[in-house]
């Protein structure tokens, strides 16, 4: 095979690298076909440089840093490599690479085992299908569950019969990364869905994640498909997430489980013309009511308010919730029903969400990649880090991350944020000096309160450690 030397203009340096005839450089997703890239990508070694993963793989689609939203989780990583993608922050549909400080490859995802025969599948039909599992939203996802993306992948692979919707399940879990593709634990409830409980036990197999916010009933088939229950063909979820010690249970698991064992649903799911009746009809479940103590309505009423959104849309009222009371809560829900029913909506089956009588629905939400702001901070005994992130129109979170040796550990201090160029009007203030260690000698301790903060307005942080008082500069979250 001939190879070509090419400059590659990389982090503000010239790498003279060979690059091979048929290595892409730039576009990984359209140079080549999903079975080569596999290939590429699995000679992808831990401990590579950039430039060994450049000439591999060409330059990234696109990339993950620790400003974007939700930032980088793993330890040691500088930023994320996303082969595949159609826009910032999409899903990877081919697999990433994760690149440590010293410019490492740190973890790879894309490139064990193989993917589907491409004569089964366009290479654009099946990202298409990857990017909408890749929606769905996870079991903690809680208040922030919208049962829609369920339905929507559940009916973007039913018609494709059992064998060919588990390939793509099971394509996207080899190409997702474990850390941060919340889709994977969205696979558990898309499968919870999209296949008939079995005749024989007359459950779904237990997902080990975890203790559950909300025990199941004793007896399994009470709640064949928990933490999931169908209602009028809305898939909603019992719980507000699991408790977990070590690692979960992978879906990969319970694919293989329903492979063997499963049926798939004959039928797509159609949900319900008024799905905000459904709050009485889960209230009402007599599992639910003798066990719950009815700290789940919220959680439901939530969920369903995120399903409406494309032709009733509300706002968080308060923690990222659209219903938000603690008294007269039948009330309260009644009076937005009767808004709700009054538009007289309907499921459409092409459009996979709710739609007013004529067919149009309220215009997709924009969502806004508001990239965090980072303040680092010295002198802290480790390494320190103040992240201004905004979650919503009206809050913004404020977290101080800190990592380093249990002795002498992070000192005494006080954070606190202000509006800018006034210290005397405090929006929140911390002060602690406690830590979590680990068994190696190492320690990391992170801090976080939220403000509330309109869009567009300036705010500033300060830090207090003993004789220093340091202020950040002014952000705009």
């Amino acid at each position: 095979m001939s190879r070509t030397p090419c400059v590659v203009w990389f982090f503000g340096a010239a790498l003279t690298i060979a690059l091979s005839a048929d290595v892409y450089a730039g576009d990984a997703s359209k140079s080549k076909a999903r079975a080569e890239f596999v290939k590429a990508i699995a000679q992808v070694k831990v401990g590579m440089t950039e430039a060994e993963v450049v000439a591999l793989l060409g330059k990234p689609d696109d990339i993950r840093t620790h400003r974007d939203p939700g930032g980088i989780s793993t330890t040691r990583t500088r930023e994320i490599w996303r082969y595949g993608t159609d826009g910032h922050l999409t899903f990877a549909t081919l697999g990433c690479v994760y690149v440590d400080k010293a410019g490492k490859a740190q973890y790879v995802y894309g490139g064990r085992g193989s993917p589907p025969d491409e004569k089964a599948f366009s290479e654009k039909e099946l990202r298409r299908l990857l990017r909408i599992i890749d929606k769905a939203p996870g079991y903690d996802s809680a208040y922030g569950y919208d049962p829609r993306r369920i339905v929507e992948s559940v009916n973007a692979l039913q018609p494709l019969g059992k064998e060919k919707a588990l390939v793509v399940l099971g394509e996207y879990l080899r190409v997702a990364s474990h850390f941060h593709d919340s889709g994977r634990e969205g696979v558990f409830l898309i499968l919870r869905c999209l296949f008939d409980v079995p005749a024989d036990p007359g459950f779904m197999p237990h997902m080990r994640c975890g203790a559950p916010s909300m025990s199941p009933p004793e007896d399994p088939k009470k709640a064949p498909r928990f933490p999931i229950v169908i209602q009028g063909d809305v898939p909603l979820l019992l719980i507000a997430g699991y408790n977990l010690a070590g690692f979960p249970e992978q879906p990969e698991s319970h694919l293989e489980y329903l492979r063997k064992h499963g049926q798939i649903r004959k039928q797509p799911l159609v949900p319900t013309n008024d799905p905000l009746a459904l709050l009485k009809e889960v209230t009402d479940i007599d599992w639910l009511r003798k066990s719950a103590h009815g700290e789940y309505e919220l959680l439901v009423a939530n969920q369903l308010l995120n399903m409406t959104d494309s032709v009733h849309r509300m706002e968080p009222a308060q923690y990222g919730m659209k219903f938000w009371v603690d008294k007269d809560v039948e009330r309260h829900w009644k009076e937005i029903q009767d808004k709700v029913t009054k538009l007289d909506i309907r499921w459409s089956r092409d459009k996979q969400c709710y739609v007013f009588k004529d067919g149009t629905r309220l215009p997709e939400r924009v969502s806004k990649i508001r990239q965090r702001e980072i303040w680092k901070l010295d002198g802290l005994n480790g390494e320190a880090e103040v992240i201004v992130e905004r979650i919503d129109a009206k809050h913004v979170s404020i977290s101080l991350s800190w990592s380093g040796k249990s002795d002498p550990g992070l000192p005494v201090h006080q954070l606190t944020a202000f509006v800018k160029n006034d210290k005397n009007r405090v929006l929140e203030k911390t002060s602690t000096s406690s830590i979590t260690a680990t068994g190696n000698g190492e320690a990391y301790r992170t801090e976080r309160f939220t403000v509330e903060l309109p869009e567009g307005a300036e705010i500033q942080l300060r830090i207090v450690v003993g004789k220093r008082d340091e202020t950040s500069p002014a952000y705009v979250p």
